[in-house]
């Protein structure tokens, strides 16, 4: 039995809405550019996960770690302890 290769479509490119800071997902979708922060000269972004309210911090390896796994598997994720 031959294995049937799966039809992969081409990448499209994200683009950006000129004069706004959005831009056009592949897929239709509209998104926000993030703000980014530095600490210790280190680049990091604020992100809402899972409609928490409270937000994680993430540096951009971090952020390509999420993007196999959700965050609460990720070795630097910790929960948060409130009081």
């Amino acid at each position: 039995m031959k294995k049937q290769i799966p039809n992969i479509p081409e990448s499209r490119e994200v683009k950006t809405i000129i004069g706004t800071r959005y831009v056009l997902l592949p897929d239709g979708r509209v998104a926000g550019l993030l703000k980014p922060m530095s600490i210790n000269n280190v680049i990091h972004y604020n992100l809402i996960v899972d409609g928490n309210p409270d937000y994680i911090r993430a540096n951009p390896e971090k952020l390509i770690e999420m993007t196999n796994k959700h965050y609460s598997e990720c070795d630097w994720a910790k929960p948060k302890n409130k009081k």
